[in-house]
C-alpha cells in the first residue's frame, strides 16, 4: 500500500503541473485554491489529525466536483485526488453503486 503522504505529494505535484499549464485566471486560481487546501491537509496529517484532514478532503471533493480540473493535467490531478481521498477515507470515496433500474420520470404513471 502506498503511504498517505506519498499520495498527497503525488496530488500536489499534479496540481502544480496543472497550474503551470492552465490557461486563464480562473483555471490558475482553481489550482491555487486546491494547492492551498492541500497544504492544509499536509499540516493536519503532520499534526496527526486525520479527522481534520478527512474533513478538508470532503470539502475539497465538493469544490472540485467530478473531473473538474482544467488543462492538459486536469485528468491527472483528478485521479491523484481520488486516489488520495480514497486512501484517507475509504468509505467516503468508495466506488458508487450502480443503479439496477431506471428512475421513472416525474409525472409518469406508476
Amino acid at each position: 500500500m502506498v503511504p498517505l503522504t506519498a499520495l498527497l505529494e503525488h496530488y500536489i505535484a499534479a496540481l502544480e503541473a496543472g497550474a503551470a499549464s492552465a490557461d486563464g485566471f480562473l483555471d490558475r486560481n482553481q489550482y491555487a485554491e486546491r494547492l492551498s487546501a492541500a497544504g492544509e491537509i499536509a499540516a493536519a496529517i503532520a499534526a496527526g489529525d486525520l479527522g481534520r484532514a478527512a474533513s478538508i478532503v470532503n470539502t475539497e471533493a465538493r469544490a472540485i466536483g467530478w473531473d473538474n480540473f482544467a488543462g492538459d493535467s486536469g485528468a491527472g490531478a483528478n485521479h491523484a485526488f481520488l486516489d488520495f481521498a480514497a486512501t484517507l477515507s475509504p468509505n467516503a470515496f468508495a466506488a458508487p453503486r450502480t443503479q439496477t433500474s431506471p428512475i421513472e420520470p416525474f409525472g409518469s404513471a406508476a
